[in-house]
C-alpha cells in the first residue's frame, strides 16, 4: 500500500484540489439578521441595605477579584496562596484532589484561607 510520506503528499495534493479557497465563488446577495429576543429572563436579586452598603464600598480591585476563582498547588496555605487571597481577592478557590491528604488537613486549609481573606477583604470565600 502507500507509505507515509506518498499519503502525506496526496493528502496536500488533494487538500489544494478540493479545498473551499479553490471553489468558484458565487457571489449571494447578504442576508439580513434580525435581533432576537434572548430565550431566558435575566434574574435580579435585590440586595439588602446592609449588603448594597458593603458592596459599594469594596474597592474595584476587590469587585474584579471577586469574580475570579483561583486553584493552587500543594496541600497548605503557602506564601503563594497567602499572597494571592491577599493581592488578588478572589471570591473562591478550587480544591482539587492534589490539595487533600487528610479530613483534618483539608478542614485546616479551609480555615487559614478563610481567615486571610475574611481579614483583607471582609468577604469569604466559596471553597
Amino acid at each position: 500500500m502507500f507509505n507515509r510520506r506518498t499519503t502525506l503528499i496526496l493528502a496536500v495534493i488533494f487538500g489544494l484540489v478540493v479545498s473551499p479557497a479553490n471553489a468558484k465563488k458565487q457571489a449571494s446577495p447578504p442576508t439580513k439578521v434580525e435581533p432576537t429576543q434572548p430565550s431566558y429572563k435575566p434574574i435580579s436579586v435585590p440586595l439588602s441595605e446592609e449588603d448594597e452598603a458593603l458592596v459599594s464600598s469594596l474597592p474595584l480591585r476587590v469587585k474584579v477579584g471577586q469574580m475570579m476563582m483561583v486553584g493552587f498547588m500543594g496541600d497548605s496555605v503557602d506564601y503563594s496562596l497567602k499572597k494571592i487571597i491577599e493581592r488578588v481577592h478572589p471570591g473562591a478557590i478550587v480544591v482539587f484532589s492534589r490539595n487533600i491528604k487528610s479530613a483534618r488537613q483539608i478542614s485546616e486549609l479551609n480555615r487559614e484561607a478563610q481567615a486571610i481573606s475574611l481579614r483583607e477583604s471582609s468577604l469569604p470565600l466559596l471553597i
